[in-house]
C-alpha cells in the first residue's frame, strides 16, 4: 500500500511541477507581453491599432503638441495594459477612445505652469480671457476643468478652445440680448467706428449716454444649449432616471469625469442675430437718401469736429413717427398723399405739461444758431477766394472752412431741433473752425458777438431745458439738504461747476471743491450744512421733536465752531485734539477720545437695539399682537438717533449720553 502511495505521490508530483513550469513560462511570456506593449504605448502610433481614433491622431499631429506623447496627457499602468491586452484578444473591448485629462496634467511642470498666472489673454485677438477666474472658482456653480473649453474633438486641430463652448455657458438660459457676466465683460468697451443701416456711428458714445447694448443689438444668440433624451442613450442603455437632476448630471459629467460639454448639449451660436430698424423706412426704395440728413442729426453722427451724441429721444428707441404724428394732405381729393409733421401735443402726450414750450424754445434757438452762423460762414468763403486770388497758401484755412460748412449745412438741412445737444456742439465746433480759418487769412481778426448759446457753459441746460421745467429748491448732497434753488439763482452758480456738460444729471463737483468756497465764506453760517452739529452744540432740540437741553460748556464759553476746527489745515480728530491741548493744557487730547468712544459704543448699542424693536414689530404684527406703542416709541427715538449719528456727540458729550440713556 505504502508503495502505491509513493507511486501516485511521484506522478502528482510531477504533474504539479509541470503545470507551475508552464503557469510560470505563461506569466513570463505575459510580463513580457506587457512590457513590450506598455513600451510601445508610448509611441502615439501604436494608439490607433487598437482604438479607432484615426482623426484624433491626425489632429494630433497637425497641433502645437506634437511633440508630445500620447502618454504625457494620458497617463496609464501597466495593469492597464494587460487588462486590456486580454480584452483586445477577447475581442470585448470598446473600439470608441475614451480618455480623461486631470487639470493636474495640464499644470505640471514643463508645460502649462504658469497658465494661472498669466492674467489676462486675448482670445481670438479681441475677446478678454482669465484661467484663474474659470478654473479657481465656481461658474454658474459648476466646477469647470481644462477639458471644459479645450475641446478634444476640433476638426483639424487638437485641444483647441471653440466659441460655441464659451457660448454655452454665457447664454444658456439668459434672455435673447443677454449674457453671463455682460457684454463688456467680454468684448470690453468697443472704441472702433461701426456702419449699420447706411451711417457710421461709435460704440463709444452711444455707451456714454446710457444707451445698452440690448437698446441696439435685439437678438444676439440662437439655440438654446438643451440636451434631448437621445444624447443620453448614445453613451447609457435605459438609464434616464436623474435627467431631470442637472446638478447631479453636471456633477457626475463635468465635475468627476470631464466630459466634454457637447457630448450632451446642442451649440448655441452667437452674433448679430437680429439687430434694431428704427429708422428703416420703405421710402428709401424710391427716394434715395430721404431725410437723410434730419436721421444723421437724430443718431447724432457725421459732424466735423465732435464727438458722436445720439439724441437722448434715440437713446430711448423712440422712432420718427413718436414725434410725427399730424398727418398733412397733400395734392387734390383724387391724387391725395399725406406726409407727417411732428406736433407740439407729441411732447405733451409723453412728457406732460408744458413740454410743449420746451420744443418751441428749441425751435427758435436751433433758428437764431443757423441765423447767426450762415453769415460767417459766407464771409470765411469770400475772404478765401480773395486770398487764393492773391496766391496765398490758403490750404489749412480752406480745410477748416469746409469743415465749417459741412457743420453749418448739417445743422440747416438735419434740423438742429431733432438733436439740439449735438446741434450746439457742431455750431460750436464751426465757430471754432472760422476763428482758426480767419485768423489765418486776415491780420486782426476778433471773433464776431455770438448767441450767449455758444459762449456760455451751461446755457443749454438753462435756456433749452430748465428755462421751463424750472430747477428743485432743495436736493440731497453727501448727507446734507443742498438749497438747489439758491446756488443756481440767486447765486448765479454756472450749472457746470457741478453737473457734467456731457452726461445729464451726472455730479462732477466733489465735497472738498464745496469746502473751498464755503469755509472762505465769511457770512456763510456753519450751522446751515451742519444742523445736527449745531442742534447738539447748542442744546437746542426742538426740530429733532425733542425739548431743549443743555448747551455744551464751549458753546457757554462762546467758542465757535472755528476755535476747534481750523479750515485752513486738516479737520482730522488729531488735528481738533492738538487745538485742544493749545488752549487747555496736555490730558485734553486724550479726554475728547473718550469721549468720541464712549458716545459710539453706546450708540452701537442703541442702534442694536433699535434694529431689535422693529424686528420684534414686524414680528409682532405677523402674530396679531398690539403693536401701536411699541411703534410710536420707536418713532420718536429715531430722529434723536439720527441726530446723534450725523451731529457726533463730542459736540455735547454730556447731552448726547443723557439723549441716548432715554433712547
Amino acid at each position: 500500500m505504502k508503495a502505491m502511495f509513493r507511486a501516485v505521490f511521484r506522478g502528482f508530483r510531477s504533474h504539479f511541477i509541470a503545470l507551475l513550469s508552464l503557469t510560470g513560462i505563461g506569466a513570463v511570456l505575459v510580463l513580457a507581453g506587457t512590457g513590450g506593449i506598455y513600451v510601445a504605448s508610448h509611441y502615439p502610433g501604436f494608439c490607433a491599432s487598437c482604438h479607432y481614433m484615426e482623426p484624433y491622431y491626425r489632429q494630433w499631429q497637425s497641433s502645437s503638441h506634437s511633440d508630445e506623447a500620447c502618454i504625457t496627457c494620458h497617463p496609464f499602468r501597466p495593469v492597464t495594459v494587460a487588462v486590456s491586452a486580454m480584452r483586445y484578444a477577447t475581442g470585448t473591448q470598446d473600439a470608441r477612445p475614451r480618455a480623461e485629462v486631470a487639470d493636474g496634467l495640464c499644470l505640471q511642470s514643463g508645460c502649462h505652469e504658469d497658465r494661472l498666472l498669466d492674467g489676462d489673454l486675448a482670445f481670438k485677438d479681441k475677446i478678454r480671457f482669465d484661467h484663474q477666474t474659470h478654473l479657481t472658482r465656481l461658474r454658474r456653480g459648476k466646477k469647470l476643468h481644462c477639458t471644459s473649453c479645450h475641446s478634444q474633438v476640433v476638426q483639424g486641430t487638437h485641444v483647441s478652445v471653440t466659441e460655441e463652448t464659451c457660448y454655452l455657458c454665457h447664454f444658456k438660459g439668459v434672455g435673447e440680448a443677454q449674457a453671463i457676466g455682460g457684454c463688456t465683460n467680454c468684448h470690453g468697451t468697443p472704441e472702433e467706428s461701426v456702419q449699420h443701416g447706411g451711417f457710421v456711428f461709435s460704440h463709444e458714445s452711444y455707451l456714454k449716454v446710457g444707451v445698452t447694448c440690448q437698446q441696439c443689438h435685439l437678438k444676439v444668440t440662437e439655440g438654446e444649449g438643451s440636451v434631448p433624451q437621445r444624447q443620453c442613450l448614445s453613451c447609457h442603455v435605459e438609464r434616464l432616471e436623474r435627467y431631470e437632476d442637472p446638478a447631479f448630471i453636471h456633477t457626475k459629467h463635468v465635475t468627476e469625469h470631464e466630459v466634454d460639454c457637447f457630448r450632451c448639449h446642442e451649440r448655441i451660436q452667437h452674433g448679430e442675430i437680429q439687430m434694431i430698424r428704427a429708422l428703416d423706412s420703405a421710402c428709401e426704395n424710391c427716394h434715395k437718401g430721404l431725410h437723410s440728413a434730419q436721421k444723421e442729426m437724430y443718431i447724432g453722427a457725421g459732424g466735423e469736429g465732435v464727438p458722436d451724441t445720439p439724441s437722448r429721444m434715440f437713446a430711448a428707441q423712440v422712432t420718427c413717427d413718436g414725434c410725427h404724428t399730424k398727418a398733412v394732405h397733400l395734392g387734390t381729393p383724387e391724387f391725395d398723399q399725406a406726409s407727417l409733421e411732428a406736433e407740439r401735443q407729441s411732447c405733451v402726450t409723453c412728457h406732460g405739461k408744458g413740454y410743449d414750450l420746451i420744443l418751441d424754445d428749441w425751435v427758435r434757438e436751433m433758428d437764431r444758431l443757423t441765423k447767426a452762423l450762415e453769415p460767417e460762414v459766407q464771409q470765411a468763403e469770400t475772404v478765401l477766394k480773395r486770398a487764393e486770388a492773391a496766391g496765398a497758401e490758403v490750404t489749412e484755412a480752406r480745410l477748416l472752412i469746409e469743415k465749417a460748412r459741412h457743420n453749418y449745412d448739417f445743422l440747416k438741412f438735419g434740423r438742429g431741433v431733432h438733436n439740439v445737444e449735438y446741434a450746439l456742439n457742431l455750431t460750436k465746433s464751426a465757430g471754432g473752425f472760422l476763428d482758426q480759418a480767419m485768423g489765418q487769412l486776415k491780420q486782426g481778426y476778433t471773433p464776431p458777438e455770438r448767441p450767449g448759446l455758444m459762449t456760455s457753459e451751461d446755457a443749454y441746460c438753462s435756456v433749452m431745458c430748465h428755462a421751463r421745467t424750472g430747477l428743485p429748491e432743495e436736493t440731497q448732497f453727501d448727507r446734507l439738504i443742498f438749497p438747489h434753488d439758491l446756488h443756481a439763482s440767486g447765486l448765479e452758480v454756472a450749472c457746470t461747476k457741478c453737473h457734467s456738460p456731457e452726461k445729464h444729471k451726472m455730479r462732477v463737483i466733489t465735497r472738498s471743491e464745496c469746502m473751498a468756497c464755503h469755509h472762505e465764506a465769511e457770512d456763510m453760517a456753519c450751522g446751515q450744512c451742519h444742523p445736527e452739529q449745531e442742534s447738539l452744540y447748542t442744546g437746542k432740540l426742538a426740530t429733532w421733536g425733542g425739548e431743549d437741553g443743555d448747551p455744551d460748556v464751549m458753546f457757554e464759553g462762546e467758542v465757535e465752531c472755528t476755535g476747534c476746527h481750523d479750515l485752513s489745515e486738516d479737520l482730522s480728530i488729531e488735528a481738533i485734539q492738538a487745538m485742544c491741548v493749545d488752549c487747555h493744557e496736555a490730558g485734553y487730547d486724550e479726554m475728547l477720545g473718550e469721549w468720541i468712544n464712549e458716545v459710539r459704543d453706546a450708540l452701537g448699542r442703541v442702534l442694536v437695539l433699535a434694529e431689535d424693536v422693529k424686528q420684534g414689530i414686524k414680528l409682532g404684527r405677523t402674530r396679531g399682537r398690539n403693536t401701536a406703542e411699541a411703534a410710536r416709541l420707536l418713532q420718536q427715538a429715531e430722529p434723536v438717533i439720527q441726530l446723534i449719528e450725523k451731529g457726533k456727540g463730542s459736540h455735547n458729550h454730556p447731552l448726547s449720553v443723557e439723549l441716548l440713556e432715554g433712547v
